[in-house]
């Protein structure tokens, strides 16, 4: 019998897998779910950032309220903007310039996103590219994807 009130974490780790399973099933995998199988006793944000890369993204390009979206997450309301810039091989003032001028494109994405209700998450190849964007704005949801250009 399930408590109102008790979520996932409260009921134990297999609670936290089935919920995370149910989850992930409602997602469009490239690998037929094996990463989500694998990382699915992890809570979900871990699950999310070690199995991003397995998402298939049907909807690649989007355009949304007059702006370019790199994804949209299907059967889910998200928004993607994906940056594999090699963000930790530039110079201290070229990262700071960078942030800048991405910090302006995102702010304009995430606003088009939430003005036709969406969400918007963003994709880093790098924890220090996500650590920079979040010096900036701590509002932003920020994965780390591991993607390379």
């Amino acid at each position: 019998m399930r408590h109102v009130g008790t979520g996932p974490r409260e009921l134990g780790p297999r609670a936290t897998r089935i919920a995370n399973l149910q989850r992930a099933a409602e997602l469009p995998w490239k690998d037929d779910g094996r990463c989500v199988v694998r990382e699915a006793s992890q809570p979900w944000p871990v699950l999310a950032e070690r199995c991003f890369h397995a998402l298939d993204y049907p909807g690649m390009d989007v355009i949304v309220n007059g702006v370019r979206f790199d994804a949209l997450q299907v059967g889910a309301r998200v928004l993607w903007e994906i940056k594999t810039h090699q963000f930790d091989t530039y110079n201290a003032f070229v990262q700071r310039q960078e942030i800048e001028r991405e910090y302006a494109q995102l702010r304009k994405e995430r606003t088009a996103a939430a003005a036709c209700g969406y969400k918007f998450v963003v994709g880093v190849s790098t924890q220090a590219h996500r650590v920079a964007l979040l010096r900036r704005v701590q509002s932003f949801s920020i994965v780390v994807t591991g993607c390379r250009r």
